[in-house]
């Protein structure tokens, strides 16, 4: 598949550039953030007053991409990408 269609969601509507903005510790680390599944993001804005949802359609060919496999080396991306090693540095750190 050389196409890939993304959508992101937004409260009120994208006004400016885009930055990314979002918290540290998100899934993939910090970005702007898109899903290939319409209905995820529907569902986070489906209770606001005045949302917004925006498509893109992605041409793949010649992108770098990275696939995760549902096993430890995606568990630890996510973990990672979260803080939680940190965490766990920290915590084995204040053990000594």
């Amino acid at each position: 598949m050389n196409n890939l269609t993304l959508y992101h969601d937004s409260k009120e509507g994208i006004i400016g550039k885009i930055k990314p903005n979002s918290r540290k510790s998100c899934d993939f680390g910090q970005g702007f953030y898109m899903g290939a599944n319409i209905n995820q993001p529907l569902t986070l804005i489906c209770n606001y007053q005045n949302p917004k949802i925006y498509t893109l359609n992605l041409d793949l060919t010649n992108l770098k991409t990275k696939e995760f496999n549902l096993n430890l080396e995606w568990a630890l991306f996510i973990a990672f990408n979260r803080g939680i090693m940190d965490n766990l540095q920290d915590s084995k750190r204040n053990q000594k």
